[in-house]
């Protein structure tokens, strides 16, 4: 029996319920991994094949023509087919490649953003600058014009000041 998960059968078996929709560690195939439902840490698909020599070992019998190459019993060998390795090597390049250039894309949003903000900030420390230094002006020009008018005056009139915040600090 399967359980609904679908990773209790054997990897050849096959599984009720989640089968169609999560593979099996076993059926893990270059398509699956398109709809990247499994990961990429997971070996290459073996399907197993009841052989009595390796695929290289038999060509070589065959070519040879020995005559005995049938005293060997078949064994169940789980054997990785090279094009399905292939396509499942040029998913995870092209899922490598795809994540690089998203990096790269926001790291540049990233620095523009920063270029932005950085210029936003001079900007606002220019204008800062340029509205001290025009009350700096404004200060210059009035202090000048208390110094031509009678600055005897305008002290008697500070000091007038001062004794009224005086007057009303004692009285409160």
């Amino acid at each position: 029996g399967a359980s609904p998960a679908g990773g209790a059968g054997a990897p050849g078996s096959a599984s009720g319920g989640g089968a169609a929709s999560q593979p099996i560690l076993g059926q893990l195939s270059a398509d699956s991994l398109a709809g990247r439902r499994a990961s990429l840490a997971h070996r290459a698909p073996r399907p197993f094949q009841t052989l009595r020599y390796s695929p290289l070992v038999a060509h070589f019998l065959k070519t040879r023509k020995f005559s005995s190459v049938n005293f060997v019993r078949p064994l169940r060998m789980g054997l990785t087919s090279a094009e399905e390795r292939s396509k499942l090597m040029d998913v995870k390049h092209a899922m490598l490649v795809e994540r690089a250039s998203m990096a790269r894309e926001h790291c540049e949003q990233l620095n523009s953003e920063y270029a932005d903000l950085c210029s936003e900030v001079k900007r606002q420390e220019r204008q800062r600058q340029a509205q001290a230094q025009a009350g700096k002006k404004r200060l210059e020009i009035r202090r000048k014009e208390v110094l031509r008018s009678d600055p005897h005056e305008y002290a008697n009139y500070l000091v007038s000041l001062h004794l009224l915040q005086q007057g009303l600090g004692q009285n409160a």
